[in-house]
């Protein structure tokens, strides 16, 4: 096909030659340049036999599991994501779509597509749709909270607050439309040492814009390239409209590093600011309470995790003692705040961190509350007292060692340079027995970690190869110098490092008068001839699936249940490689007094082909007893949503399309078909890729039919094979 809006060739994503050049290179990237994951780029377009074009979605489940939904771009992508966490289980995989398709960050194995991520695409433009179209003291704060906190139960988000969208030819980046010219004027400290109105307010609310999109945007947090010290200019690829420039093909990465211009305190605010997560780990919390979103103060308060975000975006007015609530019930104080001086701020905030404020009564909905002095265009941090108590405690990794042929800290130092009050002192302090240095200062400190000859060893993640620390807690130093919050036992080895427990012999059994269910001849060894064998048990019933042999680790939990199952549609269960006819045991000598001879074990159901027969006639759905709800369910990917959401969701489609809607619909598909059924059901179904264990089935629904559940075999789809499906039940179409 063609992309008319793209200008681009389509693939086909049903054939398998397009799906082994796909995927292949997957693999390729993966392996031969060690990428860490994937960015997967407009699958809008992708999504939908339309493309996205010229189409609204408001939401409806209606939009995105009806008949525009492309089946087959939908298997590759689940296919591309279930062959990436297999070939790197830690590589990362991240969706961009603008319609919010459900389930796209879900796992394969819940009937997803499988992404860890998806991009929170409206967050930048309604920042710029603030910038270009209103005044400071219009914009909505509930509708500031909406957009940032917009996002489908389960599926994880990266927000942002620019993209390339913003930074390409045409457009202006996030600090220019703040500052516009006067980032090339009025950006030197030596020049202009005093800001202007517009440089205040550029830096102001670009630094409330990257803290608010942080604490309240997602469980991920994206710095496009130069968006963390404010780049100010565009980039522009040589081209032959451009002459084949270079010119802005480029970041400016030396606009940051220069002590005389403003950019520096952009960074420094970034800097501080992931310190601030990675001490605290608000962002993957999963306490997050918006307790106040005031649109006649401009005033946004949250809970994320151990702590409170207060935001004053007025223009103009700053409020003291302004009261919000907490739930806290202690003394909370200030850890992280926009308007400090090393941010080009002015430094009215510098009370909070030093006294704490005292809790008081409840407010907002919340069960307590504290005072906050509250200037115009800033934002702070709170935190609970308790978690600022203790000190710095620096701890050495064995990998940060092993780089310089270090076995302990024996014999190193830690160089402290503390910054107190405007002045700099510089400390020796001594790694102790248990490897790490305990200090009592609770302020900003940079320290060099240096041998017993006076060499330091660097932090190769650092520019200036120097660690910081910003807030009192534990810290470890990790590979490359990475200052990581906690000790060093708190980073568990990754899976595949982490040795299987080994079974233990199982003991031979005294004979009892309750004998023990017999065990899966599967899983039993040939019977050996011994000395003293184990007597067998009596027989007894088949285990059930979920019990497994305490012998056999493998595979402890039952099995999810599949699309097809909860259809009441036919699933063929394969047996393990060792299902074969069974020996049956010679009877075993027992001890006096000495039991009948066991018979064989009964098989387990379970793990054992069943005899060829057959196959039933699909029931009806009042036959098999199936709710209409739970094929809605695995009709639109909504497996997850309990009864009475779905009800819920059910009711409000139901309101938006009628069935004379409905009706007229499907006559209009059955007329552009020519009136042929079959066309119209294979352009008409949505689907269900599932895995269990390492087999997939692919399951279909299709509307209107009775429970019909269509099956094939995925593993050994090949191009002279069977087709991937088989319909069934067509006439009750």
């Amino acid at each position: 096909g063609h992309h008319v809006e793209w200008d681009s060739k389509i693939f086909n994503y049903l054939k398998y030659e397009v799906l082994r050049f796909l995927l292949s290179n997957v693999k390729w990237w993966l392996e031969e340049y060690q990428f860490d994951g994937f960015r997967f780029d407009g699958i809008t377009s992708m999504l939908y036999q339309s493309h996205g074009i010229g189409k609204g979605y408001t939401g409806g489940y209606h939009e995105y599991f009806g008949p525009d939904a492309d089946i087959d771009s939908h298997i590759y992508l689940m296919l591309a994501n279930d062959l990436i966490h297999r070939v790197v289980p830690s590589a990362v995989t991240v969706g961009e779509d603008v319609s919010g398709m459900p389930t796209l960050c879900l796992p394969v194995e819940w009937g997803g597509f499988g992404f860890d991520y998806r991009l929170a695409m409206a967050i930048p433009d309604l920042f710029i749709k603030y910038l270009k179209e209103s005044t400071d003291d219009q914009w909505g704060m509930a509708h500031l909270v909406h957009t940032l906190t917009n996002r489908r139960y389960m599926e994880k988000v990266i927000a942002y607050c620019e993209s390339h969208d913003q930074a390409i030819v045409g457009d202006k980046t996030l600090a220019f439309w703040l500052m516009d010219a006067e980032m090339y004027t009025g950006m030197s400290v030596v020049t202009s040492p005093f800001h202007s109105m517009c440089i205040d307010r550029g830096l102001a609310l670009h630094k409330m814009m990257r803290l608010l999109v942080l604490g309240l945007g997602g469980e991920g947090y994206l710095n496009f390239m130069g968006n963390e010290f404010g780049h100010p200019e565009w980039i522009d690829f040589p081209r032959p409209e451009n002459g084949w420039s270079h010119h802005h093909c480029r970041r400016r990465w030396d606009l940051a590093e220069d002590e005389n211009l403003r950019y520096k305190f952009f960074q420094s605010f970034e800097e501080l600011m992931q310190a601030c997560e990675n001490r605290f780990k608000f962002v993957n919390a999963h306490h997050q309470y918006v307790s106040k979103k005031d649109e006649m103060d401009k005033v946004i308060v949250f809970e994320r995790g151990d702590l409170v975000f207060a935001f004053n975006f007025h223009p103009c007015n700053s409020y003291e003692g302004y009261q919000i609530g907490t739930h806290c019930d202690e003394p909370m104080r200030c850890v992280l705040d926009t308007d400090e001086g090393r941010f080009g701020g002015h430094m009215r905030l510098e009370y909070g961190h030093g006294n704490p404020f005292p809790p008081l009564h409840g407010l907002d909905r919340r069960p307590h509350s504290v005072k906050l002095y509250m200037p115009s265009r800033t934002a702070q941090v709170l935190c609970r007292e308790s978690l600022l108590r203790g000190g710095v405690h620096v701890y050495v990794e064995e990998s940060f060692l092993g780089q310089y042929d270090l076995d302990t800290t024996e014999g190193l130092k830690l160089s402290l340079l503390i910054h107190r009050d405007g002045v700099e002192e510089m400390l020796d302090f001594d790694f102790g027995e248990d490897g790490a240095v305990h200090l009592n200062e609770n302020f900003d400190a940079t320290f060099d970690i240096v041998t017993a000859d006076n060499c330091i060893l660097p932090c190769k993640a650092s520019k200036d190869t120097k660690f910081r620390i910003y807030f009192p807690g534990e810290y470890t130093v990790a590979h490359l110098g990475y200052l990581r919050n906690g000790r060093p036992e708190d980073a568990l080895p990754p899976p595949e490092e982490i040795p299987p427990e080994e079974p233990k012999p199982e003991p031979t059994p005294a004979p009892t008068p309750a004998p023990k269910p017999a065990p899966e001849p599967v899983r039993q060894p040939a019977p050996q001839p011994a000395p003293q064998p184990a007597p067998q048990p009596a027989p007894q019933p088949a285990p059930e699936p979920v019990s497994q042999h305490h012998a056999t680790p493998q595979n402890p939990s039952p099995k999810p249940m599949t699309a097809a199952e909860r259809l009441g549609g036919y699933k063929k269960t394969q047996a393990p490689p060792a299902a074969a006819p069974a020996p049956k045991p010679a009877p075993a000598p027992a001890p006096a007094p000495a039991p009948a001879p066991a018979p064989a074990p009964a098989p387990a159901p379970v793990y054992v082909e069943p005899e060829p027969q057959e196959e039933e006639k699909p029931k009806s759905s009042e036959e098999a007893g199936v709710d209409v709800r739970d094929m809605t369910r695995c009709y639109s990917g909504l497996h997850f949503m309990d009864l009475e959401a779905l009800d819920q969701a059910l009711a409000e489609t139901h309101e938006q399309v009628s069935d004379l809607q409905q009706l007229a619909a499907f006559q209009e598909s059955l007329d552009a078909c020519g009136g042929d059924l079959t066309k119209l059901a294979e352009s008409y179904k949505t689907f269900g890729l599932q895995r269990d264990g390492s087999e997939w089935t692919y399951c279909e629904w299709m509307p209107f039919a009775s429970a019909v559940s269509l099956v094939g075999d995925f593993n050994g789809w090949d191009v002279n094979a069977t087709p991937l499906t088989e319909e069934k039940g067509l006439k009750s179409l």
